[in-house]
């Protein structure tokens, strides 16, 4: 039976690529949980290193709106 995940952690990023490093080289050490990084869509060539050093992170990509919500 597959090890069940715990905790699922979601990086949302948008032209970080440094912090998103840094996170995910701490984050490594966390086997328990289950890590999505979320980009915005068209942004994920930008990732690509990240992408192939760490292959048991989940990676989406969404559409990104500079649009503001007013309520």
């Amino acid at each position: 039976m597959p090890e069940e995940r715990l905790v699922s952690i979601v990086i949302p990023v948008w032209r970080d690529e440094e912090a998103l490093a840094r996170s995910l080289h701490h984050l490594r050490a966390a086997p328990e949980g289950d890590i999505i990084v979320a980009c915005a869509l068209g942004e994920e060539p930008r990732y690509e290193r990240l992408r192939h050093a760490y292959p048991a992170v989940r990676w989406v990509a969404a559409p990104c709106s500079t649009t503001r919500w007013t309520w």
